[in-house]
């Protein structure tokens, strides 16, 4: 009888057939796919008034094995972590920084308040506020996509590694 080893994971419905392509290609065979879709409903009390509250999941649980007796396994095993700890990280979005703007442009165009001096200060403030909050932004937006961009080139050159093996 052959040695293995399992584990279990849970994806997203949309990701089901990426992640079993990718789990392959480290030498792990599916056992099963499950998709699992939870529904809890309670009440909960806010104040006087008593609310309905429902919470869904829907995932799908994969169950993969590994022959350990595969040629190269402990050099699989270490591509394969080491593939995992790269980080995925999204870029930020810009939407606090632009609502600011736009609310000190408002003020500005629309003369509301500015008519005297601490009126056009707080526009101001809130103007540079936005414009520093953006190009702070657009900075880390930049290091993000940059890391984004290493770490996938990184992840390409293990899964070759792990083809010619």
């Amino acid at each position: 009888m052959a040695r293995t080893e399992s584990i279990s994971i849970q994806v997203h419905p949309n990701d089901e057939q990426n992640q079993i392509n990718l789990m392959q290609r480290f030498y792990w065979n599916l056992l099963s796919s499950q998709e699992i879709k939870t529904v809890d409903s309670s009440l909960e009390k806010r104040g006087d008034t008593i609310y309905s509250v429902t919470k869904s999941e829907n995932y799908i649980k994969l169950v993969f094995q590994r022959d350990l007796d595969t040629l190269n396994l402990d050099k699989i095993k270490q591509l394969e972590n080491e593939y995992f700890s790269l980080e995925y990280k999204k870029p930020p979005k810009f939407t606090g920084p632009i609502i600011l703007i736009v609310i000190g442009l408002i003020i500005l165009l629309g003369g509301g308040g500015t008519a005297d001096l601490a009126g056009f200060g707080v526009m101001l403030v809130i103007l540079a506020g936005g414009i520093y909050w953006l190009v702070k932004k657009i900075q880390k937006r930049k290091q993000v996509s940059e890391i984004y961009l290493a770490n996938n080139k990184k992840r390409e050159e293990i899964l070759s590694q792990v083809d010619n093996l």
